[in-house]
């Protein structure tokens, strides 16, 4: 009995919050045009991923290949 008590007190606990996501994601790159031309072709093939806070911006580019192999 004390279980499931405590177990329907965690389901509401968790019900009731606010769902916030970290992160925003954007699918393609927007990175600033500053940054090197040989990077502009991976623009449309990479993602821009902000958060947790609005000022800290991470860049997923993806390779085919690893250099040097």
């Amino acid at each position: 009995m004390k279980r499931t008590i405590a177990v329907v007190a965690a389901i509401a606990f968790c019900a009731v919050g606010p769902a916030n996501a970290d992160y925003s994601a954007t699918g393609k790159g927007t990175w600033p045009k500053s940054w090197p031309k040989e990077l502009e072709p991976l623009r449309k093939q990479s993602s821009t991923f902000e958060g947790p806070l609005h000022a800290h911006q991470h860049y997923a580019i993806p390779f085919s290949k690893t250099a040097g192999v």
